[in-house]
């Protein structure tokens, strides 16, 4: 920022030496046709300087502590051939502050890189979603570029690795062969990629701004290659929550969680009872408040899991409610993400999983590897 700031004051000074010098050119003819020309050349410039500073005060940091602190644990903590895995944003901020290569970036954004970092953050399937960050982070996109010499349709190849990534290596073989038809040498030749003999470390980020980011990656990751398209689902975590207030002997807490349109607020009702906690979804304003029962519901209490179950087959919202005390945060979700891998390590922290390994917390931040 310093830069350009300098540049704009220096502006400011050129800008008046050369009025002055403008007086003195009509007098003196001779000066007259140098002078004209520092004066175009100014005006071609001068606007671009102008932009350039007041976008360098306008920016506001793309980042914060968590994320630095989480890429210099990293660096500290893992060896030179880690990659660190993610959505594409932060991807060039890894490779500076953790000093480690990436998989994901800016620059490669629009690759098959983002149909399966989506599909491995959306799928409910974790030996999946650890195949695929371990077949990206060792070979590349060696894998799918090989099939697809065997395929020659960019959808069979994802249908068979996603079939197989999820599998041991002589499972995988045996699918590929028997039930997609490729030959031993083509097989085995994919494998060699899809299954590395020996798979590099892997450092996977998630992060709370990829609540927010959820209709991308999701939408990447369900891409259907016959109808080119992908399906977009969300996460809608609470943004202010009422006071609590006792009506009946039942403690009730309100949160909202996301505008519908301008008179309606998708939010969530909580209501305590001696030591039973429920929760419902609501949709209304400050006249009427609908109750919507979710697909499931999870309920955590301090460190402890009191409710995760289905409540209604039919409904298309799932709902977390994270408590201690009478504080609570709620993320209402699209069921089709109650499951997904994201999910399971960030919101749930790991539970009931058994294929990645946690490492490392700041705020806003986990980092999980490979279990």
């Amino acid at each position: 920022m310093v830069m350009p700031f300098g540049v704009s004051v220096a502006v400011k000074l050129l800008a008046g030496v050369l009025a002055a010098g403008f007086i003195y050119s009509v007098k003196k003819p001779e000066i007259r046709a140098p002078f004209m020309m520092v004066l175009v050349v100014l005006a071609a410039v001068a606007p671009s300087v102008s932009g350039a500073h007041s976008i360098t005060t306008s920016v506001a940091p793309g980042t914060d502590d968590g994320m630095w602190n989480s890429m210099q644990w990293v660096k500290k903590n893992t060896s030179r051939d880690t990659v660190v895995m993610s959505w594409w944003d932060f991807g060039h901020l890894f490779a500076v502050a953790a000093d480690r290569p990436v998989t994901f970036d800016g620059g490669s954004q629009n690759t098959p890189r983002a149909y399966w970092i989506g599909k491995a953050l959306t799928t409910s399937n974790e030996t999946l979603s650890r195949g695929i960050l371990t077949m990206l982070s060792t070979s590349g996109d060696l894998a799918y570029e090989t099939l697809d010499n065997y395929t020659d349709d960019s959808g069979k190849t994802a249908e068979i690795l996603t079939a197989t990534l999820g599998l041991p290596r002589e499972e995988a073989r045996a699918v590929m062969t028997g039930r997609y038809g490729l030959s031993d040498n083509e097989a085995d030749s994919v494998l060699r990629y899809s299954h590395p003999a020996k798979p590099k470390p892997f450092v996977l980020v998630l992060s709370s701004d990829m609540l927010g980011k959820a209709p991308w990656w999701t939408y990447f990751g369900t891409w259907d290659f016959k109808k080119k398209t992908g399906s977009r689902y969300g996460y809608y975590p609470s943004l202010a929550s009422s006071k609590p207030q006792v009506v009946n002997n039942t403690t009730v807490i309100q949160t909202v969680n996301t505008m519908v349109d301008q008179n309606n607020v998708l939010g969530t009702i909580i209501e305590k009872k001696a030591n039973t906690t429920n929760a419902t979804i609501a949709v209304g304003n400050n006249m009427t408040v609908q109750k919507i029962n979710p697909h499931r519901l999870t309920i955590i209490e301090g460190d402890l899991l009191v409710k995760n179950e289905v409540v209604d087959s039919d409904a298309q919202l799932s709902l977390i409610v994270i408590g201690s005390g009478n504080q609570y945060t709620t993320i209402i979700m699209n069921r089709e993400l109650e499951d997904s891998v994201f999910t399971k390590l960030f919101l749930m922290g790991g539970f009931n999983q058994t294929s990645f390994k946690f490492l490392h917390q700041e705020p806003g931040v986990l980092l999980w590897t490979a279990a």
